[in-house]
């Protein structure tokens, strides 16, 4: 029997009664709420001027999806879940691999296109210390 990929597993799951997009996304919400209110009072994280809230809301998501499967599926659930997640070899196999790496990127140089068009003068400024956090 050939080994399902990471993407028909996810298909499984989204599809599945047990792991509700709208459910994770209102438990993202609900975790992340808190911390926005949190981001006047919060301090930013040395000369890359990030707030602290924000590498919270980071992890927010990851959060969600880990309280969600242990509740559904109980232990032997989350280890499945971190078996896929972590499943290297068909991660080289994605086709979305590639431009998903690439996304951030392009978004910025469209923007900078855009407002080139538009009369915006000026260089782009950027930020090389950001840029391994932005990829």
């Amino acid at each position: 029997m050939e080994k399902q990929h990471s993407v028909e597993f996810v298909m499984r799951s989204v599809l599945s009664s047990k792991r509700s997009p709208l459910t994770f996304y209102l438990v993202v919400l609900m975790l992340a709420a808190p911390i926005w209110m949190l981001c006047r009072v919060g301090g930013v994280i040395g000369s890359l001027k990030i707030p602290v809230t924000d590498l919270l809301l980071a992890f927010t998501p990851m959060a969600s999806a880990l309280t969600l499967v242990l509740r559904a599926e109980g232990i032997e659930g989350l280890l499945s879940f971190f078996k896929h997640v972590f499943d290297f070899r068909s991660l080289a196999r994605n086709k979305w691999l590639f431009p998903a790496i690439l996304l951030a990127p392009l978004i910025y140089a469209l923007a900078y296109v855009c407002l080139h068009l538009a009369g915006h003068q000026g260089e782009p400024v950027v930020n090389f210390p950001r840029m391994p956090a932005l990829a």
